[in-house]
């Protein structure tokens, strides 16, 4: 309902963030390594949204019995770049 409207195409999931206004323009910020390029994973999409969106989801579905395999491997790459512990075993922590 927020956004409704402001998609050119509303057809699937990806098309919606694609044709989104709200986020024409972002790009994700990268550090020189080594004379290359490379994502910053220090970054908030990964120190911030990680720990705030991410984790409720799992712990939303371990709470309600639905396993999660992406986003527990997503979580598992996030929590080896941040440094943070999220998950032990599959488990949030």
């Amino acid at each position: 309902d927020c956004y409704g409207g402001q998609m050119t195409d509303d057809s699937t999931l990806k098309s919606c963030m694609n044709t989104n206004p709200g986020y024409r323009g972002l790009t994700h910020p990268c550090k020189e390594e080594d004379g290359k390029f490379m994502p910053d994973l220090k970054y908030r999409y990964l120190t911030e949204d990680v720990p705030t969106g991410m984790c409720f989801n799992k712990g939303l579905g371990e709470i309600l019995g639905v396993p999660m395999p992406m986003t527990d491997k997503v979580l598992a790459f996030a929590q080896e770049h941040i440094g943070l512990s999220i998950m032990v075993d599959g488990k949030m922590c």
